[in-house]
């Protein structure tokens, strides 16, 4: 096990496993930022398989890795791969919070915390998804998932700032 700080600036224990995928990540996300998304991609690529070993693919950081990878195929203009990987990681977010207490309907008072973060980890995959979709002519699920207005309230604001991240509903 290794001693880390997370991206919030909190002590971690995590395994070396872990530790190796954080650092191909970060090496990830400087290529990322330089627009060199071809050679950032196999760093993600075995970034993510080390995340999702150590922690499952539930995992923050596998969901996240996985929303830079479809960065990176969407820069490349590798859409069906950005899809699956958007899907994967909305597929997981889903089960992490359906394990945490349901849907986030009918949520008695005091849970309303819970509801909002299950909505701001949604809505940037969602939003990127449907752009993802609606290039793949797939309008009416695009649509389907554009619907959600917690999208478009909070899909500007909680996405990072990674050159290539799509921005749905802020003009890019």
């Amino acid at each position: 096990l290794y001693f880390g700080v997370s991206t919030r600036g909190k002590a971690i224990i995590c395994s070396a496993s872990e530790e190796d995928g954080r650092v191909l990540w970060a090496r990830a996300r400087l290529l990322c930022r330089e627009g060199l998304f071809q050679e950032a991609e196999p760093l993600l690529r075995k970034a993510l398989q080390r995340v999702t070993s150590a922690g499952g693919p539930r995992h923050p950081a596998a969901v996240a890795l996985r929303n830079d990878l479809a960065v990176a195929f969407c820069r490349q203009g590798k859409l069906p791969e950005a899809e699956r990987q958007y899907r994967t990681s909305l597929s997981a977010l889903l089960d992490r919070f359906s394990g945490e207490g349901g849907d986030g309907e009918g949520e008695e008072a005091g849970d309303g915390d819970r509801a909002r973060q299950r909505a701001l980890a949604l809505a940037p995959v969602k939003g990127n998804l449907a752009n993802v979709l609606a290039e793949l002519g797939q309008w009416q699920e695009a649509a389907a998932l554009i619907e959600d207005t917690s999208i478009r309230e909070s899909s500007a604001a909680c996405l990072p700032d990674l050159p290539g991240h799509i921005r749905p509903w802020a003009g890019n």
